[in-house]
């Protein structure tokens, strides 16, 4: 009597856990702005190593690193409106003064 053996199970490959970090930190960016470079750059090493050791992922680094680098660009439009606005407010001192509902009045 002979034995029936069964194939061996194919490898399985893996998803890359840097790229669901990611673009979790790139999407989260968009609410907070802070984490948002942090995605991208995540984003880059994650795509490296998900094409280097053959895992899945590469993808979803590469939307972590286009949503990462737009979080930032609108962190930067923020920071510099508030910055050009702060120097406005501070050159033009007689525009921003309103004349009652202080405290001082």
């Amino acid at each position: 009597m002979s034995a029936v053996y069964a194939p061996p199970a194919p490898a399985t490959r893996r998803t890359n856990t840097l790229a669901v970090v990611a673009l979790c930190l790139a999407l989260l960016g968009l609410v907070l702005c802070l984490p948002a470079p942090i995605g991208a750059v995540l984003g880059h090493v994650a795509r490296r190593q998900a094409l280097d050791r053959d895992e899945y992922g590469a993808g979803m680094a590469r939307a972590a690193i286009i949503v990462g680098w737009i979080g930032f660009a609108l962190l930067m439009v923020v920071v510099t409106a508030y910055v050009v606005y702060a120097f406005y407010a501070v050159g033009h001192p007689d525009r921003f003064h309103h004349g009652g509902g202080g405290f001082d009045d």
